[in-house]
């Protein structure tokens, strides 16, 4: 195969695209849009096993941390309150429990955040 990283893996994606090679996760400072911290993993790892210190980063003391829903968990609130963060991730649903209307508006208003 030409073209193909050998220690890179293949990840589907809506089991009908595959997509050989690496993710990339950083934790950018809003302000100066500078990396703070980053990890780059192969494309099968799921988002939510990645090193909590790329969410966690020192260098972002007491800052809010915005993230997609896949990084959200009782324990990462707790990481995050405990080192002075203020979590803004994202909120999920799950099968027959479906995000209410006003936790809807809030993941709106959170990506409109995060996309500034």
């Amino acid at each position: 195969m030409a073209g193909v990283v050998p220690d890179a893996r293949t990840m589907s994606k809506k089991s009908t695209e595959q997509f050989h090679g690496y993710k990339n996760h950083a934790n950018v400072n809003r302000e100066t849009k500078l990396i703070a911290a980053g990890e780059i993993t192969s494309a099968q790892v799921h988002d939510s096993r990645i090193p909590v210190d790329v969410l966690q980063s020192p260098a972002m003391d007491g800052a809010d941390v915005y993230a997609d829903s896949v990084y959200r968990s009782h324990t990462q609130k707790e990481n995050l309150i405990a080192i002075g963060h203020k979590s803004h991730i994202h909120e999920k649903g799950a099968r027959n429990y479906p995000l209410t209307a006003a936790q809807k508006q809030s993941s709106k208003e959170r990506s409109q955040a995060r996309a500034g």
